[in-house]
C-alpha cells in the first residue's frame, strides 16, 4: 500500500522538471531576443561547485541554484541559465 504522501511527491517532482523545462525554453527565447544569460554547469559534484561562462565558480552549501532561487549570476548580474539543469538536479538525489 502506498502512503498519502507518495502522490504528492511524484506530483511535485514532475511538476518541478516541468518548469525548469518552461524556464530554460523562456530564457533561450529571452536569449534570441538580445537578452544576456551567463552560463553555469556544475563542476565539482563532491563540492557543490558550478563554474559560470564569466569565469567564476560558485559552491553551495545545501542545493544548488535551483533550490538556493539564483536568477542571476552574482558576478556579472546576468540572467542564470543552466546548463544540463535535469541532470544536475538527479545527481543531488
Amino acid at each position: 500500500m502506498t502512503h498519502p504522501t507518495d502522490h504528492f511527491k511524484a506530483t511535485l517532482q514532475t511538476a518541478v522538471s516541468d518548469l525548469l523545462r518552461l524556464k530554460q525554453d523562456l530564457l533561450l527565447a529571452l536569449k534570441n531576443e538580445g537578452f544576456e544569460t551567463c552560463e553555469w554547469q556544475r563542476e565539482d559534484n563532491e563540492r557543490n561547485t558550478w563554474r559560470s561562462s564569466c569565469g567564476e565558480l560558485w559552491s553551495f552549501v545545501e542545493g544548488g541554484p535551483i533550490e538556493n532561487r539564483v536568477v542571476f549570476c552574482q558576478y556579472c548580474g546576468k540572467g542564470l541559465e543552466l546548463l544540463d539543469a535535469e541532470s544536475s538536479r538527479e545527481d543531488d538525489k
